[in-house]
């Protein structure tokens, strides 16, 4: 039996192999997105689970409504307001099963087959297979350390004619960069000008280890062209896998019945667990920690970093979020050395490449998560990466 063109489209390979070296004993994996485990809100969790399963169990463990519980709906609006600045109301909301999932059912609603999207360059590699899947060309646009540049993005607008704009506008992934408050008006400017639907994907807006919030896109929509996914991953826990999107009616109402058909709703009791942290106030709490502990991560792994890497390594320090993005000498094959790091030194890191669309493939650069593991492993995987890419001599 063949398999789907839909599923052939896909290349997963990069993806696929950092997934199976997670299997690897004592693997100090700097590859992944997630927290450390020790800083995750666990023994709360697990005490609000026991209640809310005691006192509403017969209800969470159910069937629920396809656009999210009444309370986890109401209390990230209440999120929206007090760490956003955005308001919003429930019918612009709907609760996904994380991020990614928020992604794909704004593709799925909004492009068809033979579309073009535009994303910057580098970006979330997870959107490239999301895309193939839909048969969509995905088209880089250039960025640097303020986000998009807003004379490549005209001109691959006028060029592409592009259908969706794919933008992570606050501490990038995977570069850590911010998209400036100008180039947020400019962006928003062009999409307008060009008719040009934007998705905003915004996981790590919480993560500030310094500087000032700037305004959503989404907070600057005038014509219900911005669709805004918000993470409850990256701030409370990634294994609960729930997000939210935040966006005009109708294409709410489009999403909410393309996710009844493929899941039917987020599972209930982890909706229930995100509502009940963030209106008990523990979400604040957990926030400050969280940044306090990872600023001091980031500026850990540094210092490793200097001490250890090639003297040409290059990188601009990130203000937030969880990810360093590192420029290596040209001579280091940073793509072929990913498998020896995993195989001969036990550290898994994701090469540069696997972040460009096919017409503006890189391979001089890696990116680090700092957040996800303790001071001991970080310091260990960098001497780690530091001998294996300062003993490189090519044959």
């Amino acid at each position: 039996m063949e398999l789907s063109k839909n599923y052939q489209r896909i290349d997963a390979t990069m993806f696929s192999q950092l997934m199976e070296s997670m299997s690897t004993p004592g693997l100090i994996n700097f590859g992944g997105g997630s927290l450390d485990s020790a800083l995750l809100p666990s023994q709360t969790l697990s005490e609000l689970s026991a209640r809310l399963l005691s006192d509403d169990g017969a209800r969470l463990l159910q069937y629920g409504a396809a656009q999210g519980l009444a309370e986890m709906l109401d209390a990230h609006l209440q999120y929206l307001a007090e760490y956003r600045s955005l308001k919003a109301a429930r019918e612009e909301l709907l609760v996904v099963n994380g991020g990614t999932q928020g992604i794909d059912l704004a593709c799925q609603t909004v492009l068809n087959e033979g579309d073009t999207v535009l994303v910057e360059a580098p970006t979330f590699l997870v959107i490239f297979m999301l895309l193939q899947r839909l048969n969509v060309r995905c088209i880089g646009v250039q960025t640097d350390e303020n986000g998009m540049v807003p004379e490549d993005l005209r001109e691959k607008m006028e060029r592409y004619h592009p259908k969706m704009l794919y933008v992570i506008p606050t501490f990038q992934n995977p570069s850590g960069a911010v998209t400036s408050l100008r180039r947020r008006q400019e962006i928003y400017a062009l999409a307008q000008r060009y008719d040009v639907c934007i998705l905003e994907d915004d996981p790590y807006y919480d993560l500030r280890y310094e500087g000032q919030p700037l305004p959503m896109l989404r907070s600057m929509d005038e014509d219900g062209r911005v669709i805004s996914l918000s993470s409850y991953s990256k701030i409370i826990s990634p294994g609960l896998r729930v997000g939210a999107v935040c966006a005009p009616q109708r294409i709410i109402a489009a999403m909410t019945a393309v996710k009844q058909g493929c899941d039917m709703h987020t599972p209930s009791l982890n909706q229930a667990l995100c509502a009940e942290y963030v209106r008990s106030g523990a979400l604040r709490g957990h926030i400050d920690r969280l940044c306090a502990e990872n600023r001091k991560k980031r500026d850990g792994m540094l210092a490793h970093i200097r001490r250890c890497f090639p003297e040409k390594t290059a990188y601009v320090k990130p203000q937030g979020g969880l990810f360093l993005w590192l420029c290596l000498p040209e001579e280091i094959p940073v793509d072929a050395l990913f498998t020896r790091a995993i195989r001969e030194h036990g550290v898994a890191y994701i090469p540069g490449s696997a972040f460009y669309p096919e017409n503006m493939r890189t391979a001089r650069c890696i990116r680090l998560n700092f957040a996800c593991t303790g001071e001991q492993q970080t310091k260990e995987g960098i001497e780690y990466l530091g001998a294996l890419f300062s003993g490189y001599r090519p044959s």
